[in-house]
């Protein structure tokens, strides 16, 4: 489920049950994360908060590792929780957080299937926002390798991919933070290597992995990102 704050969307993470702690004017506070989006987050806590103060907190991924941020107190409902608008978060941030909505979204997605509710998936557009991720009619054969002295190649399917990170469907098991390399086909042009880290498994299912671009410049990078633009028209 999204909800929208101020024209932007944002997305249930209740179902991974993330727990937040940190500080306000107030005192030190703890909760559970509700909504999330790369801008901001709305806490339940009944932690007492003041229009536009800035507070400090950590928010425990489902990686297990703790991401901390500075944000804005945008919004407060009394005993229930606030809003913040996040401050200064750094690309690797912004990219871990795109891994754990694109998590969020596959488990809301099979509740709704559950229930017989499923909506129709968002259209395709630049790619930049997890709402907009490309979840593809077609699936695109994929080969893992591990970091072994004997790397083992386990067929795989490419579920949803973004500039950030991906997420695949296979049976191999990995573990998070291991990193790994990828082939990854790119239209009819030969596939490219691409070193990722594990961020998050789902047994049985797959597992998503962020990217480990070498800087702006990174070749492997500007051709998946041509790829996706000429991707984005064609669905379009």
């Amino acid at each position: 489920m999204r909800t929208k704050h101020r024209g932007e969307p944002r997305f249930s993470v209740s179902q991974l049950v993330m727990q937040v702690q940190g500080e306000t004017a107030a005192g030190p506070f703890y909760g559970i994360v509700s909504n999330l989006s790369l801008s901001g987050s709305f806490f339940l806590t009944y932690a007492p908060v003041k229009f536009h103060e800035i507070v400090r907190a950590q928010i425990l991924l489902p990686t297990e590792r703790w991401l901390s941020i500075k944000g804005e107190v945008l919004h407060q409902v009394a005993r229930v929780g606030f809003g913040v608008r996040f401050l200064s978060l750094s690309a690797e941030e912004k990219a871990l957080l795109e891994l754990v909505l694109e998590y969020a979204l596959g488990l809301n997605a099979e509740a709704e299937l559950s229930t017989g509710e499923l909506s129709a998936p968002p259209q395709v557009a630049d790619g930049s926002r997890p709402a907009e991720r490309r979840r593809h009619s077609r699936v695109e054969p994929l080969d893992a390798t591990g970091n072994r002295d004997q790397p083992a190649t386990t067929p795989s399917a490419i579920e949803n991919i973004s500039m950030g990170g991906l997420f695949f469907r296979t049976a191999a098991l990995l573990t998070v933070s291991q990193i790994i390399s990828l082939r990854l086909p790119i239209g009819n042009e030969p596939p490219i290597v691409v070193r990722v880290e594990v961020m998050h498994t789902q047994p049985n299912r797959g597992f998503g992995a962020r990217f480990l671009w070498q800087g702006e410049n990174d070749l492997n990078r500007r051709l998946l990102a041509r790829e996706m633009t000429l991707q984005a028209k064609h669905i379009s």
